[in-house]
């Protein structure tokens, strides 16, 4: 595992949503969860559909974003989007959804392999107490994948990065 720290912009992103328990079918990391019926729905659209998405920033990355309200501790429920980056949400198909991923200093986690699938709050927790000025903003995070992630049945081969918005009290320490 690796890591960074990283100031990142404002991101528009297009796609589609779930809320709910995305893991009372099928767990985590599988095909057949919400997450994984939500991108398998997403790439059907986008095979009919994708020049109808205007303004996309980059081919060949995608998102995933998770945010969590205040009934995720009681229901273990919550948002999940996935989509593209476009620089404008003018003219966009109504069957997406966005979402504005806020400009802000963010802790990003470069997973490969078997880490992907890890409890990556452990290695949240190790960074943090090396580094006890910051802290994250829990409410949400987002899943940055491109070309170098191969497929979830090509884990070993793959690499994703997750971005974990730090508090924005800690943003100017560096």
């Amino acid at each position: 595992m690796e890591w960074r720290f990283e100031d990142v912009n404002e991101k528009l992103i297009i796609g589609m949503n779930y809320y709910g328990d995305p893991f009372s079918v099928g767990g985590a990391w599988s095909v057949d969860n919400a997450i994984g019926k939500l991108w398998q729905r997403f790439s059907t659209y986008l095979s009919k559909h994708a020049k109808q998405i205007l303004h996309r920033v980059n081919m060949d990355e995608s998102y995933e974003c998770h945010v969590m309200d205040e009934t995720f501790e009681d229901t273990g429920e919550y948002g999940i989007m996935v989509g593209l980056e476009v620089s404008s949400l003018t003219n966009q198909p109504v069957h997406l959804v966005s979402k504005v991923i806020p400009k802000k200093k963010y802790l990003v986690l470069i997973l490969r392999g078997q880490d992907i699938v890890s409890d990556q709050q452990v290695f949240i927790n190790q960074i943090l107490k090396a580094h006890p000025e910051k802290s994250v903003d829990s409410r949400f995070f987002f899943e940055k994948y491109d070309k170098r992630f191969k497929g979830m049945n090509r884990l070993e081969e793959s690499l994703v990065e997750i971005y974990i918005p730090l508090n924005d009290t800690d943003s100017n320490h560096g």
